[in-house]
């Protein structure tokens, strides 16, 4: 799985190096409506700006909605902490207490009924 996504990044950054060369024509940007404010930049700029945006705001949408999933995941570690030391004391108690034997005449074995037709 890991060298698939090496080489998905290595397709994806080679894509982005050529799309650099290959735009690099100057645009205009005006990013105030109001008045005549403009920013002239090469296209790959715009074009790798917005995409790196759109890759951060993703992710902390991500991020975001995975926060009750991660509380939860705290919580079960909390438990499964909890419960392997009831675990250890109970078999820390059981090894420590003598093995009882039935008292004389006593069996320990099941009680298996017959029934007769």
């Amino acid at each position: 799985m890991g060298f698939i996504r090496w080489i998905a990044g290595f397709v994806i950054t080679v894509a982005a190096a050529v799309f650099a060369v290959l735009n690099r024509h100057d645009v205009t940007v005006f990013w105030n409506p109001v008045a005549d404010d403009s920013l002239t930049v090469p296209v790959y700029l715009v074009v790798l700006g917005f995409t790196a945006l759109g890759f951060f705001l993703g992710a902390a949408a991500v991020w975001m909605n995975m926060g009750r999933l991660r509380s939860e995941r705290r919580k079960q570690k909390k438990e499964i902490k909890a419960l392997n030391r009831q675990v250890a004391s109970a078999e820390a108690v059981s090894l420590s207490k003598p093995v009882s034997s039935p008292a004389h005449g006593e069996a320990n074995l099941p009680v298996l009924s017959v029934h007769a037709e």
